[in-house]
């Protein structure tokens, strides 16, 4: 069987540098000139994914376009519409009363599993989040997740599921002051987003700005952060910065990468919520459903 350039390191860094964001069919052909069956939630598990992904890494990405790509029937967007806000609020609510900051990573990666287990079709991505509070409070802007020389920092994950453009359970939990918590009361759930562009203050770290300062005696423009930073911008070319409004709050994502757990859900260890696990958490949820 023929395989694509996308087994081929050298031709990978060609296809992100000059494609962009794939098509559906050819996002397709790669997968059945790889053996690789994609009618599934979560086939990135299937061994021939995996055998694709150890030449290749950044193959994850292609899963995640393709659950991008994918046109939906209208029975299972309503599904998805259903099931999302449900699941998503059942691990706010465990998150709340357990009073865990800082676990995007872990409940991303769990939150995921939980959707396959109903065969819903998402990913985790990562990146910057910058916070912007409306005027009259007199709070300024709060960023968090960072882009560091040679290395992506996804400071933040959430997850995508189409129609929603954005699942944010845990950011709502990370550790914001008393002032302004009173603007992050639930979890982010979003269908409506338009493009957004980084600024450099959202792309590199702050310490990196100021050593910059210190030795070119300017502040870095965004030509600067390429060249620092020259392994993100393709990615960016295929999954854009976006903005979406929670509430009162106008939220941009800066996305850097792709996540996801190598476990399955029931092998999943974190979160641990409230002592139950990421599996023990679904069987909750679906036993609730039932009830």
């Amino acid at each position: 069987m023929q395989t694509t350039g996308i087994t081929d390191l050298r031709l990978q860094d060609e296809w992100n540098e000059t494609m962009g964001r794939m098509v559906l069919t050819e996002l397709e052909r790669i997968f059945v000139d790889n053996g690789i069956d994609y009618s599934t939630p979560g086939f990135y598990d299937l061994p021939a994914f995996r055998r694709v992904e150890e030449k290749s890494p950044q193959f994850l990405e292609a899963y995640s376009e393709y659950v991008d790509a994918c046109p939906y029937a209208d029975d299972y967007l309503a599904r998805v519409r259903q099931t999302v806000p449900r699941l998503g609020q059942m691990l706010f609510a465990e998150l709340q009363e357990a009073e865990r900051a800082g676990a995007c990573v872990d409940i991303s990666g769990a939150f995921v599993r939980m959707l396959e287990q109903e065969r819903i079709w998402a990913y985790a991505v990562g990146g910057g989040v910058t916070v912007n509070f409306p005027p009259e409070s007199g709070l300024p802007a709060s960023h968090f997740g960072v882009t560091a020389p040679r290395k992506v920092v996804a400071g933040h994950m959430c997850v995508r599921v189409p129609p929603f453009q954005v699942v944010d359970i845990t950011l709502s939990m990370q550790h914001w002051s008393a002032a302004q918590q009173l603007f992050l009361r639930q979890f982010v759930i979003a269908e409506e987003s338009s493009e957004a562009m980084p600024t450099v203050w959202e792309m590199i770290d702050v310490d990196l700005i100021e050593e910059f300062r210190m030795g070119a005696g300017r502040t870095p423009s965004m030509e600067d952060v390429r060249i620092l930073t020259p392994h993100v911008f393709p990615f960016m070319k295929r999954f854009p910065a976006f903005e979406i409004r929670s509430g009162r709050l106008p939220i941009k994502y800066v996305l850097t990468k792709i996540g996801a757990s190598e476990e399955t859900l029931y092998d999943l260890v974190e979160p641990k919520l409230n002592g139950k696990s990421p599996g023990e958490l679904y069987t909750t949820f679906r036993a609730n459903l039932r009830s």
